[in-house]
């Protein structure tokens, strides 16, 4: 990548990798993590440098598959090395990962036993399938191994570790730190009582009643964290600096969340914001079996053998009856198939400015534009991109999910197969996908795809997400398969959703209301009650 660039831009540019092939704890398939920025004397905006990477990836030979992720907390492009087939995500916005993998890395090199306990558990986490779409993060998982090595007294909270050294500020967050005085672990301990304590440690944790700090090297009481600035002062010292920095008020840490773990440097930020509740369920289901089997690790001819079941027989022992009750509420919670819409700091910022400019109303918040925006685009997509038959089910309020809409979709025309997701000049994104659709309309008519199914959007009360999901039709088990279509339409969807442009939404699109409210519900039917 690095010759690419250079190729590309001379020495204007500076790679940067974070991420774990920094930290060591990279895996087989492993995503290579890129952060890129001018160097010291280039001033160029980071949207001109995002715009003319995605360029000249898509020209070059040895990378494909490019994917420009623009509505991400933060924004990446997405590209294969063609060689390898590694997967690269680049990041021109934000370079605080680096600094959290730098600590990271200086962290598991001070022992052995400490990069062993992280290589293992991020294992597992893939082997019981914790890492994943409304689960744990890799990074997540990290911080829940910082915090538990300050619990057992093995490292102290950032905030002491940051008191003897001067302040190292990227973008407004502190991220100097001290660990040569950091005491080192007891010769007595060894890699298999440090996992064997992580599991005990988080089987018997109540999660939901708490905020996560490392930081502080404790938890908080989730209703008295955020009270006001003599609850947390550091929090709101650095929300002020960050503010002096980038000009904009950070968002505050999104504490309504099932789970609450504050990143170790970055304080507005919950790096466990993405689980949902029926996976918290199933990642303590977990934590306890796997505690269980280390509590009788005399059962197991070895410690390989204990190893060995953690990885692949704890799952096994997951799915069998004794545990339905937990792997139903799972599969009722979150269906296998669904994507999350997350507003963007662009999104904001293309909405804010045609607040300012009057194009839309400024007597509704930012986030109900958002959504409203996001939703009328969606049922617009369905309808005229890929030519759905689409019947309203439920529009109506819900306890957790205010903003709840439901349709009955189906075609008998294939519009999703080969669809071609690059920009042509002279046309804007939406005019080539419709023009692709006319194409299939009349070379496919005779093809028939029999797609059916339901499709699902809500939000919750703060508007600040959008759940897309697909379910099957009742007794229909082949749909739901990955070669099923709607499976194939629902994937076409989310790479149409990533590529289409916010500002080219709003160009399209005037925003009239919000999502509808109780007055405008339409009753459920019973096909709508028969399938939640």
């Amino acid at each position: 990548m690095r010759i690419l660039v250079q190729e590309k831009m001379g020495s204007l540019l500076e790679v940067t990798p974070f991420g774990s092939i920094v930290t060591g704890l990279s895996l087989k398939y492993s995503d290579v993590d890129l952060y890129m920025q001018w160097d010291g004397k280039k001033r160029k905006s980071r949207t001109v440098l995002y715009n003319q990477i995605n360029g000249f990836l898509r020209t070059a030979t040895l990378f494909g598959d490019v994917v420009a992720i623009r509505s991400a907390r933060v924004p990446i492009i997405r590209c294969k090395h063609m060689t390898t087939g590694l997967s690269t995500d680049i990041n021109v916005s934000n370079p605080k990962s680096i600094y959290n993998s730098r600590f990271v890395t200086e962290l598991i090199s001070r022992d052995l036993r400490l990069k062993q306990l992280n290589l293992f558990l991020k294992i597992w986490a893939k082997k019981s399938k914790i890492n994943g779409p409304a689960c744990m993060t890799s990074y997540c998982l990290c911080v829940l191994i910082v915090y538990y090595l300050q619990q057992r007294g093995l490292l102290p909270s950032i905030k002491n570790l940051q008191s003897t050294r001067l302040p190292s500020n990227v973008w407004g967050v502190n991220y100097a730190y001290d660990l040569k005085n950091v005491p080192e672990i007891s010769n007595d301990v060894n890699s298999f009582d440090l996992i064997r304590g992580f599991f005990k440690f988080y089987s018997t944790l109540d999660f939901e009643s708490i905020l996560i700090s490392p930081y502080l090297g404790r938890a908080l009481n989730r209703t008295l964290a955020f009270l006001g600035p003599h609850a947390f002062p550091d929090y709101y010292a650095q929300m002020d600096a960050i503010e002096r920095f980038t000009g904009t008020r950070p968002e505050r840490f999104q504490m309504q969340r099932t789970l609450c773990i504050q990143d170790p440097f970055e304080l507005d930020h919950n790096v466990a914001k993405g689980v949902s509740k029926a996976n918290l369920i199933y990642i303590q289901q977990c934590f306890t079996l796997a505690a269980e089997a280390c509590d009788n690790a005399k059962n197991f001819v070895n410690t390989t053998m204990l190893y060995d079941y953690l990885l692949f027989g704890l799952l096994e022992k997951l799915e069998q009856n004794k545990l339905a009750k937990y792997t139903k509420l799972c599969l009722l919670d979150i269906p296998k198939h669904s994507h999350v819409l997350l507003p963007s700091t662009n999104d904001i910022k293309v909405l804010t400015r045609n607040v300012q400019m009057k194009i839309l109303s400024n007597d509704k918040s930012i986030y109900a534009h958002w959504l409203t925006c996001q939703i009328e685009t969606i049922k617009d997509v369905l309808s005229e991109i890929y030519e759905l038959q689409m019947k309203v089910l439920h529009v109506s309020q819900k306890k957790e999910f205010p903003y709840y809409y439901m349709w009955q979709i189906g075609t008998t025309l294939d519009t999703w197969k080969d669809r071609n997701f690059n920009h042509v000049p002279g046309k804007s994104f939406y005019e080539h996908q419709r023009a692709q659709t006319d194409e299939f309309s009349s070379s496919r008519r005779s093809v028939k795809a029999d797609m059916k199914g339901y499709f699902i959007m809500k939000a919750k009360q703060d508007m600040r997400e959008l759940r897309l999901e697909v379910r099957s039709l009742p007794g229909d088990t082949i749909t739901m398969t990955r070669n099923g279509n709607l499976i194939k339409l629902f994937k076409s969807l989310k790479n149409f959703l990533t590529h289409y442009s916010f500002a080219e939404k709003l160009s399209i699109w005037q925003i009239l209301q919000p999502p509808m409210q109780d007055d405008d519900a339409y009753e459920s039917s019973d096909m709508e009650k028969q399938s939640i």
